[in-house]
């Protein structure tokens, strides 16, 4: 356990500063949009590439996610779908490796495997839900709207079964902690075999996510593909980890390893959602100023843990911890931002990016 320094009534946060807000390019296709976060204020202007790398229209081709890696299958089909050796159309199967939106469990990613890997593709949707896991979803009953939107992103573990009334049941995508995909081999039948419709990608360091026997979470996910072959799982390229770091320290200021700061998944959903979604809807996610309100709802961290931990005090105590902390306030107050000048729209508690 890390020691942390809780803070205490009417303090504030001296490690933080707010960084100056990071600018967007956007990639107009054919009928379709990528939006995507540019990587320095030094480059506003720049239009990220689409598939084939040109940056201009790429015609009927599916908007290509940068810093994804899938495992294709052997006949060479795109992203999600596609025609195996008899022309039938199969899911994707990811290949799991430690670069970008990631890389496939089967043996693909590298000049060793029989497989080449590709970015992943996807058609944009056109409106987003993103679900928090917080305790602030118990007796919302917004699971029809959330399951209204045209893609639903959860995170970890959380579950669905026996919540659906208040955050639905659909899952388009689930993001992932390597520390969490244990929880999820607890229990396979439910998040593999049941919801077999569910992209995974899973994020962390690259001495989990390496192909050799190193690799444990790597290891872990190709004998899950064994078990359930349609899965479709991806990682996070070790590029798009840096990536998500120096969107961080353009945000605060701050180097997140020498600040002694962990990402939470919380932050490479928003940032995938951004790249995916054109409308997005935030449930369940409070303010940066909310747990410093006198009146605030005490509410589970986990509306699947109740009577466990208190969300304001997990996130103050990571705010606070001089090492491997979450800095979900931090996080939230980047947030608050980025709903300024793109579609965020948070919901339960409603508030507005400021």
């Amino acid at each position: 356990m890390v020691p942390v320094h809780v803070v205490g009534p009417g303090e504030t946060s001296s490690l933080w500063l707010p960084g100056p807000p990071l600018p967007h390019a956007g990639v107009r296709g054919r009928g379709r949009r990528v939006l995507r976060p540019a990587l320095l204020p030094s480059q506003p202007a720049a239009l990220l590439p689409g598939p084939g790398g040109s940056g201009q229209p790429h015609g009927t081709r599916r908007p290509q996610l940068p810093g994804i890696q899938p495992r294709p299958r052997r006949e060479g089909a795109w992203g999600w779908g596609g025609a195996g050796g008899d022309g039938e159309a199969r899911p994707a199967r990811a290949s799991v490796s430690p670069s970008g939106w990631g890389c496939s469990a089967s043996g693909c990613c590298g000049a060793e495997g029989p497989f080449s890997p590709q970015p992943l593709e996807r058609a944009l949707c056109r409106s987003c839900a993103i679900v928090s896991s917080s305790g602030q979803m118990l007796g919302s009953r917004l699971g029809r709207d959330i399951d209204g939107q045209e893609c639903v992103l959860r995170m970890n573990h959380a579950p669905t079964a026996g919540y659906e009334e208040d955050v639905g049941s659909r899952s388009t995508v689930r993001v992932v902690s390597h520390t969490s995909v244990p929880l999820l081999l607890k229990n396979q039948p439910y998040f593999f075999q049941q919801s077999r419709e569910t992209l995974y990608v899973i994020w962390g360091p690259s001495k989990k996510m390496k192909r050799e026997k190193s690799g444990t979470t790597y290891r872990a996910l190709l004998k899950v593909m064994e078990t359930y072959p349609h899965l479709q799982i991806y990682t996070l390229t070790e590029e798009k980890m840096a990536y998500c770091d120096d969107v961080f320290q353009n945000e605060t200021g701050k180097n997140r390893v020498k600040s002694g700061s962990f990402l939470s998944t919380g932050w490479f959903t928003m940032i995938l959602a951004m790249e995916l979604c054109e409308q997005i809807r935030v449930f369940g996610m409070v303010s940066d100023n909310y747990c410093r309100e006198k009146n605030h709802s005490s509410v589970p961290y986990h509306y699947f843990e109740k009577g466990r931990l208190d969300e304001c005090r997990m996130y103050l105590a990571h705010e606070q911890a001089r090492r491997a902390g979450h800095r979900f306030i931090t996080e939230k107050a980047v947030f608050s931002r980025w709903a300024k000048r793109r579609n965020i729209i948070f919901t339960h508690p409603s508030w507005a990016g400021g």
